[in-house]
């Protein structure tokens, strides 16, 4: 960031603002990633990367292991983890709609009377 003299920000210099908040945009995308992926692999039976690669990604062959990782994958844990992602950025959104409706950035569903009808 650019500075006069007197060390304050100059005017023209916005580049700082939409570079921040594309690394910050990079660093959520990053741990939902992280985060989707250890709930493909946590579960009764723990799963290695490797497995878990496998079991989204390889061709159905003879392997009975790997079939049996290919049902778990398939049945359990991916829609699970779709889920988790869906419902979090629905709450995330609805959150974002309050706080837009009332113009308020720290509103939550007591201020519009969501939590009385609950």
């Amino acid at each position: 960031m650019r500075h006069d003299d007197s060390g304050a920000p100059r005017s023209g210099d916005r580049t700082a603002a939409p570079r921040r908040g594309s690394v910050g945009l990079g660093a959520l995308a990053a741990v939902l990633v992280v985060a989707a992926g250890l709930s493909l692999a946590v579960g009764a039976r723990a799963l290695s990367p490797a497995e878990v690669w496998h079991g989204l990604f390889a061709a159905p062959d003879a392997d009975q292991r790997l079939t049996e990782i290919r049902l778990i994958m398939r049945t359990v844990r991916v829609p699970r983890t779709v889920l988790a992602v869906v419902a979090g950025l629905a709450l995330g959104v609805g959150g974002a709609l309050i706080q837009g409706y009332t113009r308020n950035p720290i509103a939550d569903t007591g201020l519009v009377g969501v939590n009385a009808g609950a």
